[in-house]
């Protein structure tokens, strides 16, 4: 919010101009597929950009943003974070010049992509497919796919320009200066098209994956590479998933990737691997994103949640497993280890563990417990207990464990001698994006002898059930 006051003030004036038009193909194509994608408050602001331009123009009077948050009645963050869904998309590019204490913005609106550039794009179709599901994504390819013409039966016979038109060529020579000056006036500038970089993902160390199947990876640089990255940053797949994923769909003939294939076992196996149980979202249409967020962190103050908790749990709703586990191993000046990545993709495949509660037990595994590594069997062993308590929730994580601490911890140590009631409570660090240190009471922590009579008490179960 801050961040949105800083870029921009109601009393900044701005003018908008138009790139180029947009037609009623646009106008269906933004409806339709960005849409989805840039949300509702960005769709409004682009229309509002629009008809502030006079028909059969192209470029509007300049005016002030406050006129512009009374008529798109949002705030004035929402709309520094709508303007910049438009940016991201190339649907809009700013430019600002200062004007003594106030500044002037110029805002120049493009047309969107036409459909078949949108949905030959796979940064785009992915996040589509990623907001409306593949089922109404396909209903929609279909419905923008213009039929191709069958002419197997026909002969061609269309006679070339230069059969049917001839010209002056040194008249062409000197009319060249007004020629070139007419081109210049209808050569507008496009957008900058949406491609995707990301950091998180190894790509050297997984070229190295990929060193047995023997794969053209000058072919994996030029085409495959984006849609491999905006996977990884839509789904939080990492490294070893993803070659497994790539391995079916490569052709042994050629050494390349089936790109067509690969793209839509993507689609149907992580758009659907995407509804696992999760938190129950808090919403609230009359609020934007950030007092729906807090006003979940004040429901979890009220609950009784600690500030520490409140901010591990708001950020583990947001943030995937494997990222969130590179985030802390970061922090902590360390690196991920091969067999801790194979840890949390159990997790992930096997628990039915929603990936908030996931990431909570990452949390206490290395944060709280300060342990080096994130080892397999100890978190097997507290993300089985969870999953056979129900456990669906960040928070429902964070009670179990105090719950299991106050009343076990008598009899046995939980996960570890050290939790959140502990009276010896040290101050805990969270990752970088989450916010500021603070103190924090840890998690309670179930010992190895705790552990071990669960594990016991179970073969005694199954023996019975083998006799």
């Amino acid at each position: 919010m801050n961040t949105a006051w800083k870029q921009l003030h109601p009393q900044d004036s701005f003018t908008v101009k138009l790139n180029r038009p947009v037609t009623i193909e646009d106008e269906q194509v933004l409806s339709y597929l960005y849409q989805p994608i840039i949300g509702i408050e960005a769709f409004g602001l682009y229309h509002a950009f629009l008809t502030a331009i006079p028909v059969n123009d192209f470029e509007s009077d300049e005016q002030f943003h406050s006129e512009l948050f009374n008529q798109l009645n949002i705030d004035l963050p929402s709309v520094f974070k709508a303007r910049v869904k438009l940016e991201g998309l190339g649907l809009l590019r700013v430019f600002v010049k200062e004007e003594g204490a106030r500044r002037q913005f110029l805002y120049e609106l493009y047309p969107p992509q036409t459909a078949a550039e949108f949905l030959k794009d796979t940064v785009l179709s992915l996040l589509l497919v990623d907001k409306i599901g593949e089922e109404r994504y396909e209903k929609l390819t279909t419905r923008f796919a213009i039929p191709k013409v069958d002419r197997s039966e026909y002969q061609e016979i269309t006679k070339k320009f230069v059969d049917v038109y001839q010209w002056n060529q040194e008249g062409i020579h000197s009319q060249e200066k007004l020629l070139s000056e007419t081109k210049e006036k209808f050569t507008p500038e496009d957008a900058v098209k949406p491609t995707v970089t990301d950091s998180t993902f190894d790509w050297s160390y997984f070229l190295s994956l990929l060193d047995s199947l023997y794969v053209d990876k000058t072919h994996l640089e030029t085409e495959v590479k984006e849609m491999i990255v905006t996977v990884h940053r839509l789904y939080g797949i990492d490294e070893l998933e993803m070659k497994k994923i790539l391995e079916p769909e490569i052709d042994y003939v050629t050494n390349q990737v089936n790109i067509k294939q690969f793209r839509q076992s993507i689609i149907k196996k992580y758009h659907v691997g995407k509804k696992q149980t999760k938190p129950e979202p808090v919403e609230d249409n009359t609020l934007t994103s950030e007092d729906q967020e807090t006003k979940r962190r004040n429901t979890l103050l009220k609950k009784g949640y600690s500030e520490g908790e409140v901010q591990v749990i708001l950020s583990s709703e947001t943030i995937k497993p494997m990222v969130f586990l590179s985030a802390i191993k970061k922090q902590k000046g360390g690196f991920v280890a091969i067999e801790e990545r194979w840890a949390v993709e159990n997790l992930v495949r096997d628990t039915g563990l929603p990936d908030a509660v996931i990431n909570v037990l990452i949390h206490f595994v290395l944060v709280v417990k300060d342990n080096a590594t994130f080892a397999q069997k100890y978190a097997n062993a507290i993300a089985n207990d969870w999953a056979q308590a129900g456990i669906k929730k960040p928070e429902d994580a964070v009670t179990k464990a105090k719950e299991v601490s106050s009343s076990k911890a008598k009899k046995t140590r939980s996960y570890g001698s050290k939790g959140y009631n502990n009276k010896s409570v040290r101050k805990e660090s969270v990752p970088e994006w989450v916010g500021k240190e603070r103190d924090e009471k840890p998690i309670s922590k179930e010992s190895d002898d705790f552990i071990n009579e669960k594990i016991r008490k179970l073969r005694e179960k199954k023996k019975e059930g083998e006799s």
